[in-house]
This record gives structure tokens, C-alpha cells and sequence, in this order.
């Protein structure tokens, strides 16, 4: 995989770069964070070690199982991992899922929305 880092400051430097269609984009409100998902991030910033960090998402998916049921009256199958990490995704909580689109206007959305310094788009 080959990553390059471009600065632009305008979206008329966007066109000189990103023209060019087939590219997958990611957009962070932090340039500081490294492709990492947000389930990463939680674990080091709690000092989470490697080895607990399997369980603790268990324990995570386990909670959102027992609350569900509150809001929602259809609910993927227990058994369907994939299924509830994707549901997690999509409400905001932290899993290990890591979001691309083929939209980079999307992935500006996302690294602009909530961002109070340099964002990134990868």
C-alpha cells in the first residue's frame, strides 16, 4: 500500500491532486491520529493492554445487546459479531471497524464536522 501526505489550504488544490477517480478516503477531525480505529484509541487512552482489549469488546458488544432492546425492535443475531460491531459503528461507539468511501467530499465531511485543528483526509 502506498500512502503519501499532500497539505492543501484550498479545495482548487484538491482538483490538482485528487481528479483522478478509484481512491478510497478517510476523513479524521485530528491530522495527528494514525489509521486507527476508534476502538485502538479508547484502549490506549484507558491503558488498555493488548491481551484484555478482546474481552473488553466483549463486554462492550454485551452491553449494547443488553440496552437495545429499549430502542430497537428488530436486532441483529446474537451470534452475528460483524452485525452488532457495524450497528455500534454507526450509533458512535468505539469498535474496530475503520469507515472509507469513494467519496472524498464525504471524507471532508468527516474530517471537518467536529474539527478544532488540522484534520486529515487520508
Amino acid at each position: 500500500m502506498i500512502i503519501w501526505t499532500v497539505k492543501v489550504d484550498s479545495w482548487s488544490e484538491i482538483d490538482k491532486y485528487f481528479k483522478r477517480g478509484g481512491w478510497l478516503y478517510r476523513g479524521q477531525r485530528s491530522a495527528d491520529w494514525n489509521l486507527e480505529t476508534s476502538f485502538e484509541r479508547l484502549c490506549q487512552r484507558n491503558s488498555i493492554p493488548f491481551d484484555k482489549r478482546k474481552t473488553f469488546e466483549s463486554e462492550l458488544i454485551r452491553e449494547v445487546q443488553r440496552g437495545l432492546y429499549q430502542y430497537e425492535s428488530d436486532s441483529p443475531s446474537l451470534t452475528s459479531k460483524i452485525e452488532w460491531l457495524a450497528l455500534m459503528q454507526h450509533h458512535g461507539a468505539p469498535t474496530r471497524l475503520l469507515d472509507f468511501t469513494y467519496s472524498l467530499y464525504v471524507a471532508a465531511y468527516f474530517a471537518l464536522e467536529d474539527a478544532t485543528d488540522a484534520s486529515a483526509v487520508w
